[in-house]
C-alpha cells in the first residue's frame, strides 16, 4: 500500500529510515547502481520528499508498527450487538490500526485502499 513519508530517522549504522504515516519505517538508502536515491544524502533532498509516497510492504502484510500503543478497546460484539457502522463499508484514518479477534464463528473481512 502506498504511504506518505512524514519524517526521517537514522538506524544504528547511520542509514536513513523514512517514517511513514502508517507508523512503519522503511530504509531509503542511496546504493547505486541497485538503489538510486541521491536525494536522501542531503537535508534539502529529504525535506523535498516529505509527503512523497512509498510502497509499504509491512502494511501489505498487515503488520502492526513496532511502537504501536493501544488507546481504546471496544466491548465484545455478537451478531445482535455489533454497531451498524461496522456492518457497512467504512475506513479509518491513516496510521490507525485495529485488531479483530473472532472468539467463535466466522468473519468476512476485506481490506483495500481508497
Amino acid at each position: 500500500m502506498k504511504r506518505q513519508i512524514c519524517g526521517y530517522d537514522k538506524d544504528d549504522r547511520g542509514d536513513w529510515i523514512a517514517r511513514l504515516d502508517c507508523g512503519h519505517g522503511q530504509h531509503v538508502r542511496h546504493k547505486p547502481p541497485f538503489t538510486n536515491r541521491p536525494w536522501v544524502e542531503t537535508a534539502d533532498g529529504r525535506a523535498g520528499k516529505l509527503g512523497a509516497e512509498l510502497d509499504c510492504v509491512r502494511c501489505d502484510r498487515f503488520e502492526f508498527p513496532e511502537d504501536l500503543t493501544s488507546y481504546r478497546r471496544t466491548p465484545d460484539f455478537d451478531e445482535t450487538s455489533i454497531p451498524a457502522g461496522l456492518l457497512k463499508d467504512h475506513s479509518t484514518k491513516t496510521g490507525t490500526w485495529g485488531l479483530i479477534r473472532v472468539q467463535s464463528g466466522e468473519l468476512q473481512y476485506t481490506a483495500g485502499e481508497q
